[in-house]
């Protein structure tokens, strides 16, 4: 299986480290997304897997992939020429990597980001939003092994946002690799398999999509002081609101305390499971103590 992985990588401007130690692997057909506040980290890290930044120490290993392994970005601001079209621009990008698309495939790109119809209007006419459409044609149109996207769904529209959602899944099938910044958790939590929290420069928290880290439970009971006694002999998280009870516990926990319940015959009226979303998950561990320098 080809994997990227990163090991001990660090990145200094000036005094400050920008990245401090960082260790992550990431295999084929993965989307993973970068979370945290600005200055901690993510553009630097998508900037040094692109060539655009050199790193000061670690190691970046592409397993399983040969010489023509392809990595392609955006990042921050797109960088485009104000004085060329869409059509003139994109098939001016592909000959800097040698590849010739044909017109079809420049139509289906700019279909697909929605910019068909602005297709012989100049850049510098553009929208900042068709700016971001074009950038993210430019990459698509290549088809990377490893792609870095910085804020990608910033300024587009619902529709446009869709499709290239879908698009990014369809890559992910294909067996790349899609990493992802973005300060929308909502669609971070959509898209991604995994989710990596940076502080300060270093990973403080890995989430994976299928990982139930905390889950929130929600029971109803007439039966509550003798609930209560069950969940303290068990050393169960729990609040309570007269005859509803909030249990913070995983689902091994869960089954012990309904065990006992059965076992104490006291009957429930409800059982509801809450799983915690991303963006519970990024308030709580934001607020942890920074990591150290």
């Amino acid at each position: 299986m080809k994997k990227l992985i990163i090991e001990n990588l660090r990145k200094r401007f000036k005094k400050k480290a920008v990245l401090d130690d960082i260790n992550l692997q990431i295999t084929e057909g993965t989307i993973h997304g970068l979370i945290g506040e600005n200055g901690v980290g993510k553009s630097t890290l998508m900037k040094v897997l692109t060539n655009l930044t050199k790193k000061d120490n670690g190691n970046i290993i592409l397993k399983g992939y040969d010489e023509d392994v392809s990595i392609k970005g955006v990042i921050e601001e797109p960088s485009l020429y104000p004085f060329l079209n869409a059509l003139q621009h994109l098939h001016y990008y592909a000959s800097l990597f040698k590849y010739s698309p044909s017109n079809t495939e420049v139509d289906r790109i700019l279909q697909l980001v929605n910019l068909y119809e602005e297709r012989f209007k100049k850049v510098k006419n553009y929208s900042l939003g068709m700016k971001k459409k074009l950038s993210l044609a430019q990459v698509f149109l290549l088809s990377p092994n490893i792609l870095t996207l910085d804020e990608p769904f910033n300024g587009l529209d619902l529709k446009t946002s869709i499709k290239v959602k879908n698009h990014l899944r369809h890559m992910k099938n294909n067996g790349s690799i899609i990493i992802i910044s973005s300060h929308i958790l909502s669609d971070m939590s959509d898209i991604c398999d995994n989710v990596s929290l940076l502080k300060r420069g270093k990973i403080v928290y890995n989430h994976t999509k299928n990982h139930v880290y905390v889950d929130k439970f929600k029971m109803e009971t007439s039966q509550t002081e003798e609930t209560l006694k069950i969940l303290e002999e068990l050393y169960v998280d729990y609040k309570v609101d007269i005859n509803k009870i909030t249990l913070n516990c995983n689902l091994k926990k869960l089954s012990w305390v309904l065990k006992e319940l059965d076992y104490k015959t006291i009957h429930l009226y409800s059982l509801i499971n809450h799983k915690k979303d991303l963006e519970e998950m990024f308030i709580e561990y934001n607020h942890i103590k920074d990591p150290e320098k």
